[in-house]
């Protein structure tokens, strides 16, 4: 009987750890959705500090916005 109980509670605490799983994904969506678009973030480049890995970076970024607006380059 105790296995049985056991095998219950178990259950019954992975139901629950499922639905609040189920929560936190639906408002992590909702935040997701409201968040702003990258392309229109005000961010400052500097070159004086920026590294390699940082214009190409910048480089990818702008490839990535052109094919997003329709222009391939």
């Amino acid at each position: 009987m105790e296995n049985n109980e056991n095998a219950a509670d178990a259950i019954n605490a992975m139901n629950a750890a499922i639905a609040k799983n189920d929560a936190c994904n639906d408002a992590c969506q909702t935040e997701q959705s409201n968040l702003p678009i990258g392309k229109d973030e005000d961010v400052e480049f500097s070159a004086e500090l920026a590294d390699e890995d940082d214009f190409e970076a910048a480089e990818r970024a702008a490839e990535a916005d052109n094919r997003q607006d329709g222009n391939q380059e």
